[in-house]
């Protein structure tokens, strides 16, 4: 099982016409990475400048805002009808799912099962 967020979400449409959406999972280890930085010796100027970008991070992750993922990342794209998104409770950007896999094998044919729960 992991632990996966949406990423992006984005409509589709199907060949036959029927409305959908495109969701990108992320796992969210990779969504919570931060990069690291050396701290380095700085001027006045400089310090004011990142006690103001700590404070915009600090506001944007209480909003529920992540940074964006590391460009390589663990990443699954599901495409949804409508009716499968609503079935899972139409979720939004950032929110937290269990993700498992099910492996199903009758008569020399292997079905995949993949399930989304809420934590």
């Amino acid at each position: 099982m992991a632990r996966v967020t949406i990423n992006h979400i984005e409509r589709w449409e199907w060949p036959d016409g029927d409305v959908g959406c495109r969701l990108d999972f992320i796992t969210v280890d990779e969504a919570q990475q931060q990069p690291q930085i050396v701290p380095q010796p700085q001027s006045d100027e400089a310090k004011v400048v990142e006690q103001i970008g700590n404070v915009l991070q600090s506001t944007f992750q209480k909003m529920g805002y992540r940074p964006p993922p590391v460009p390589f990342g663990p990443k699954m794209i599901f495409f949804m009808r409508s009716k499968e998104y609503e079935a899972i409770g139409k979720p939004t950007i950032n929110d937290v799912f269990n993700l498992s896999f099910d492996f199903i094998t009758e008569l020399n044919t292997t079905t995949i099962s993949i399930k989304l729960s809420v934590p």
